[in-house]
C-alpha cells in the first residue's frame, strides 16, 4: 500500500515550475525592451539636440573687412643668371693651330691674343702680293719716264713746226706718242692701286691667323690644343676654338605676368637673391622689356641687369627676383577665403547693417596666394563672410562672431584670466 502512494506522488504534473520559468523569462524580456527603448529615446534626443545646435551654428559667421592696398606691391619671380655677353670664337681661316695662350677660367682683355693659326697658303699669297705691288710700281715708274720724254719731244717738234723746220705731220705723230705714253702711265697707276688693295686683303687674311678676344671676359670653354686642324669660316663644320663670357655684369630674364605689366618700367630697382646666400641681397635694375605680352603664357619678357664687379655670382645659377611695383590706382584687397567662385562668376557674401546676407558679384584682380585685389563690387566699410558654407542664402539673418582686433589680441590679459575666448 505504501508503495502505491509513493508512485502516485512521483507522477504529479510539473506545471507550476514551468509557469514560474516562463514568467521570469517574460520579465527579463520586458526589462531588456525597456532598456532598449530608453537608449533609443536618449539617442533620438541627442540627435535632435545636435541638429538644433548645428542649425544654430550655421547662423553664426566670421567676417573680414576689405583693406586698402599698399602703395606698392611685391612681386617675386624666378630667373637665371646669364652673362651680359657670351660668344663662341671661331677662326676665319683654315689651318693648323700653332699655339694657344689661354685656358678655361683665364680672364682676358679685349683684343688680347688667344691663339695663332698657321696658314701657309696665306703666307705664300702675301709674298706674291708684295712682289706684284713692287713690279707694278717699277712699271709705273718706267711709264712715267717714257711719258715725260714723249712730252718733251712733242713740245720740241711743235716749236719746229712754227719755225718751218719740220712738217705738221711729224709734230702730230710726236703728240700721239705722248698721249699714248700718258695713258700707259695711268694704267700703271691703276695697277698699283689694284695690287695695294690685294695686299691689304692678304694682310687681313694674315691677321685672321691671330685669334683675338672680342671683349673682356672669362674663357669658359677651350676645345683645341696646339697642332689641331682648324676649319675656318662660319659654317656648322667650323671649329669652335673657345667660348668667352663677360661676367662683371649679368643679365636675368624674368617673365612678368600680364596683371603686373602696367606697373613695371625701365630703371625700376630689383632685389636678387640666390639659394646659396639666403641672407644676401643684390640690387639690379630693369634694363629692357619686350613691350609685348606673349599670347601663350600671358607674360612679358623682361631683362634685369646686375653689376658683378668681383665675379661673386657665377652665371647659370637660379635666382629669385623681387620687384616692388608701384600701384597706379587705389584698390581694395580681401582674404581669398571670402570668395565664392562658381559657374556664375566670383561673388562674396556681404553682411548688411540689419545682419542679413547679400550675394554680391565682384571682379578679382591680382592674387598673391593669401589676399586678392577686388577691382569693383565692394567698398572699404563692407563686412564680408569668411569661409561661407553652401547653406547660407541671400536674405538670411546671421550672427557675427566677434573676434578680437589686432590691438586686443596683442594686449596682455588680466592676471588670473585666460587669453583664450570662453565658449558660452
Amino acid at each position: 500500500m505504501t508503495h502505491s502512494n509513493q508512485s502516485s506522488d512521483n507522477k504529479k504534473p510539473m506545471f507550476p515550475h514551468r509557469f514560474r520559468m516562463l514568467s521570469i523569462f517574460a520579465a527579463l524580456l520586458l526589462f531588456m525592451g525597456f532598456l532598449v527603448f530608453e537608449g533609443m529615446s536618449h539617442h533620438w534626443g541627442s540627435e535632435h539636440e545636435i541638429v538644433k545646435a548645428n542649425e544654430n551654428l550655421e547662423m553664426v559667421v566670421t567676417v573680414a573687412r576689405p583693406k586698402i592696398a599698399a602703395k606698392s606691391r611685391s612681386l617675386s619671380l624666378p630667373g637665371e643668371l646669364s652673362p651680359f655677353l657670351q660668344t663662341q670664337i671661331y677662326s676665319r681661316t683654315s689651318g693648323t693651330l700653332r699655339q694657344r695662350f689661354v685656358d678655361i677660367g683665364d680672364h682676358v682683355k679685349k683684343g688680347q691674343l688667344l691663339a695663332v693659326v698657321d696658314v701657309p697658303e696665306i703666307d705664300q699669297e702675301m709674298l706674291q702680293a708684295k712682289a706684284a705691288l713692287s713690279q707694278s710700281v717699277s712699271a709705273a715708274f718706267e711709264q712715267k719716264t717714257r711719258m715725260d720724254l714723249a712730252k718733251i719731244t712733242y713740245e720740241r717738234w711743235q716749236k719746229n713746226v712754227e719755225s718751218g723746220g719740220v712738217s705738221q705731220q711729224d709734230a702730230d705723230q710726236r703728240k700721239a706718242d705722248y698721249l699714248t705714253s700718258r695713258e700707259a702711265y695711268r694704267v700703271a697707276q691703276s695697277t698699283i692701286v689694284q695690287n695695294k688693295a690685294n695686299l691689304r686683303r692678304v694682310l687681313a687674311l694674315q691677321n685672321y691667323k691671330n685669334i683675338l678676344a672680342p671683349f673682356s671676359g672669362v674663357i669658359t670653354s677651350r676645345n683645341v690644343d696646339a697642332g689641331a686642324n682648324i676649319v675656318g669660316g662660319g659654317s656648322s663644320t667650323s671649329t669652335n676654338l673657345f667660348t668667352i663670357a663677360q661676367m662683371d655684369k649679368l643679365r636675368i630674364f624674368i617673365n612678368v605676368p600680364q596683371a603686373n605689366v602696367d606697373g613695371i618700367r625701365k630703371g625700376l630697382q630689383a632685389q636678387i637673391t640666390v639659394p646659396e646666400q639666403p641672407k644676401k641681397v643684390y640690387y639690379g635694375v630693369i634694363a629692357r622689356m619686350s613691350d609685348m605680352v606673349d599670347p601663350q603664357s600671358r607674360t612679358m619678357k623682361t631683362e634685369v641687369d646686375l653689376a658683378n664687379p668681383n665675379n661673386i655670382l657665377s652665371p647659370g645659377r637660379y635666382a629669385q627676383v623681387t620687384l616692388d611695383i608701384p600701384q597706379t590706382t587705389q584698390s581694395l584687397t580681401v582674404p581669398n577665403t571670402v570668395l565664392i567662385v562658381n559657374a556664375e562668376g566670383t561673388h562674396v557674401m556681404l553682411v548688411q547693417p540689419d545682419n542679413t546676407l547679400k550675394y554680391v558679384q565682384v571682379t578679382p584682380g591680382r592674387d598673391d596666394g593669401e589676399n586678392v585685389e577686388i577691382l569693383n563690387g565692394i567698398h572699404s566699410d563692407d563686412v564680408l563672410v569668411t569661409n561661407p558654407p553652401d547653406t547660407l542664402k541671400a536674405g538670411q539673418e546671421v550672427k557675427i562672431l566677434k573676434t578680437p582686433t589686432d590691438d586686443e589680441a596683442k594686449a596682455p590679459a588680466p592676471q588670473g584670466q585666460s587669453t583664450h575666448p570662453q565658449t558660452k
